[in-house]
């Protein structure tokens, strides 16, 4: 089979970029972001952010793959880009695209200041290639490095709470704070929950691209909870959200945090599982509470 023939592209997708469940995922977050709107925000718009979502993501994908090269040529060489099945050339075309798609989306339902906030998102991706110009960052502060990279959401969501709200969007209350860092928790989630299960190369060899290699997985199953934990805190402040769903979520994290100490290794086994039913669900929750009756 050619590479960068459309299946072969297809085949990425499938195995880096599964667009089904992350679609999922950036719905049921920008559903969550407009239940915080007073007044209801237009469903194309909703849509549209949906796809805008997605296609920062992917954009975001593609810049690892070309920032991970070396790394996956070494460890992971069964990976699609180093065994062949599609090149970075062509994949730079591919968000070459995106890019435009995502411009063209952003400037036609924002602002020209709102637009200013997709525009630092972009640029903060730039700053994420580049590790910050800060090589050494992830090897001697793991949580700075993360916290770092993770950032990029705060200019993103604060581009769709303001779009989906037709001005500039500022927190000027408690209840505000609460929604907002609530929805910036499953982001977190997403980016450990993935790493906690150890990755194996094909020369049978553990690699360190995994939070449980760098922390161990007990204390990377510690910090995910800990992230349920606050996301079930926060709740609490957010606009008529029921106490017994916080508590559910707090409950939740502190069985995970004790169960680590005794099932460790199947808490892991399961660790996608649980963080897509928590990254598709933490999101709609708020959107299901702020239904109109």
């Amino acid at each position: 089979m050619r590479p960068n023939s459309p299946k072969n592209l297809m085949n990425y997708l499938k195995e880096r970029f599964p667009i089904i469940p992350l679609l999922l995922f950036c719905g049921a977050t920008l559903c969550g972001i407009a239940s915080s709107i007073p007044s209801t925000p237009r469903l194309d718009k909703v849509i549209t952010l949906t796809f805008v979502y997605l296609g920062f993501l992917l954009h975001l994908r593609i810049l690892d793959e070309l920032k991970d090269l070396n790394y996956d040529q070494k460890f992971h060489f069964e990976r699609p880009i180093p065994k062949g099945l599609v090149t970075l050339t062509f994949l730079k075309k591919v968000d070459l695209i995106n890019l435009v798609l995502l411009l063209a989306a952003t400037f036609r339902f924002s602002t020209l200041n709102i637009f200013f906030l997709f525009l630092v998102s972009l640029l903060y991706t730039g700053l994420m290639f580049k590790e910050f110009f800060l090589p050494t960052l992830r090897e001697t502060s793991v949580p700075l490095y993360l916290v770092l990279h993770q950032s990029v959401f705060i200019f993103l969501y604060l581009f769709f709470f303001s779009t989906l709200s037709e001005s500039f969007w500022s927190i000027t209350s408690t209840h505000k704070l609460a929604h907002f860092l609530y929805m910036l928790i499953p982001p977190y989630l997403i980016e450990i929950g993935r790493k906690v299960e150890d990755r194996i190369s094909p020369k049978g060899e553990k690699t360190n691209d995994t939070y449980t290699y760098l922390w161990g997985r007990k204390k990377t199953i510690h910090i995910f909870a800990c992230l349920i934990f606050i996301s079930g805190l926060t709740s609490l402040g957010i606009l008529n959200f029921p106490t017994f769903l916080s508590a559910i979520l707090i409950v939740l994290s502190l069985l995970l945090f004790i169960g680590s100490c005794f099932a460790s290794k199947l808490i892991a086994q399961h660790s996608m599982l649980i963080t897509v039913l928590l990254a598709l669900i933490l999101p709609l929750l708020p959107a299901a509470i702020y239904l109109p009756n």
